[in-house]
């Protein structure tokens, strides 16, 4: 039999595993339908940094620096010239789980999500934005210390674009504009522009200074 001819309910019972420190575990049973090559998330909710399930008529309680990401939408991934998404990411996101991806860069706070994916799953086309309050971003080399980041990560087709983005830079003002271009989950183009005022730098090694700098 082909993979067009399967039909029915798939359940994950349990899932859970830790990702640059931060627990991420299913709060209930995740519950996907299949038909054909297309796969619809019936239930999909996770949670991120301890956040306590949800239980129906119950009040939700959370941990701090916790989070909970709601997955809803199809894929179709057979046949494969017609492989499509149609996926949406909603919830709050523990950002400390970007560092598995940085090992030199250290990230910490919450993010609002609410994120559109579509589009072919080799070139996927992301929509929505991602609004980022009180984050924390520690650059081990050169050191740089950036706090109470806040603003906007917006996704518009094939752009991202940051905006009203600002916070500290070791001690300083900071504030970010800008975005890029991007192929399916990369980006290819584009420019961001970092302007510090009254940052502390130590830079080369051992040596102090004080730096008003526009980066692009």
């Amino acid at each position: 039999a082909s993979i067009d001819g399967i039909k029915g309910q798939l359940t994950l019972d349990e899932a859970n595993f830790i990702v640059a420190g931060v627990p991420i575990t299913q709060t209930r049973p995740s519950r996907f339908a299949i038909d054909g090559g297309t796969v619809t998330m019936q239930d999909v909710v996770w949670s991120f940094g301890g956040f306590a399930a949800a239980v129906a008529g119950t009040a939700q309680a959370g941990i701090p620096g916790g989070g909970e990401l709601t997955l809803t939408g199809a894929a179709r991934f057979f046949p494969s010239d017609k492989a499509t998404l149609d996926l949406t990411l909603k919830g709050d996101a523990d950002l400390r789980i970007l560092s598995a991806f940085a090992p030199t860069v250290a990230v910490d706070g919450l993010a609002k999500v609410n994120v559109g994916i579509a589009g072919p799953p080799s070139a996927p086309i992301f929509s929505g934005r991602v609004d980022v309050a009180g984050a924390e971003v520690l650059i081990r080399e050169p050191r740089i210390v950036l706090g109470d980041l806040k603003g906007t990560i917006a996704f518009d087709g094939r752009r991202v674009l940051f905006d009203s983005f600002t916070g500290t830079a070791n001690g300083g003002a900071l504030v970010l504009d800008g975005g890029f271009l991007l192929a399916g989950a990369r980006p290819v183009g584009g420019a961001l522009t970092m302007q510090m005022q009254g940052a502390a730098l130590e830079y080369p090694r051992g040596l102090q200074s004080e730096s008003d700098a526009l980066l692009i």
